[in-house]
């Protein structure tokens, strides 16, 4: 027999989910803003990527399929396809790890001081406080899932496209990253600036 929750969440598939907008000055405000999403129940979802809202376009194209708000803060997922030659620069999340899932193409990843080109149905990890980096390979376009535990690292990227939309220096705008926390190793590297693809 189908318990009360099981029908309830079955019925929730794709409901719309409550946005908090919170003003984002601080580590300590995201982390603020994780713990209302903690509070929340998940939202079961079903989507095509298509209807995916795009959180960054150009040479990085991401996708956002799930959102911190649909997960209660457990995960993000996002679908990224990477020019060739593009990628973001090393960096590291202090509380949150990263799964990458190639689905096209090749990518060569760096997870702490180990670099591999891979390819479809590989994957890389980067727990907490692990360095890591990734770029297309080769002439074609590299496409791969990223999921972030806990939720929130979309709210990185909004920012990030906003600031620079709005007129910002690419490395300014990375620097704010520190309150979404991302933590990029070597801000004044024009080159690697270059390479995150917004």
């Amino acid at each position: 027999m189908i318990d009360q929750q099981v029908k309830e969440n079955d019925a929730k598939v794709n409901q719309a989910v409550e946005r908090p907008e919170e003003q984002v000055s601080s580590v300590a405000d995201y982390y603020a803003l994780r713990k209302k999403w903690s509070q929340q129940t998940p939202t079961p979802k079903l989507m095509h990527s298509a209807q995916a809202p795009v959180l960054m376009d150009g040479d990085q194209n991401i996708k956002l399929l799930l959102s911190g708000e649909d997960s209660a803060g457990r995960f993000m997922v996002s679908l990224i396809t990477l020019m060739p030659g593009f990628g973001p620069p090393p960096h590291h999340q202090p509380n949150e790890d990263e799964i990458f899932l190639v689905v096209d193409g090749e990518v060569e990843i760096t997870i702490g001081e180990v670099t591999q080109v891979v390819g479809k149905g590989d994957i890389g990890y980067a727990p907490a406080k692990t360095t890591h980096s990734f770029s297309a390979v080769g002439d074609k376009p590299a496409i791969l899932f990223s999921i972030n535990s806990p939720g929130g690292h979309e709210r990185g990227f909004e920012f990030l496209s906003k600031a620079v939309a709005n007129g910002e220096p690419v490395e300014e705008a990375m620097a704010g990253l520190v309150n979404y926390d991302f933590v990029i190793d070597e801000l004044d590297n024009d080159e690697n600036n270059e390479q995150i693809g917004v």
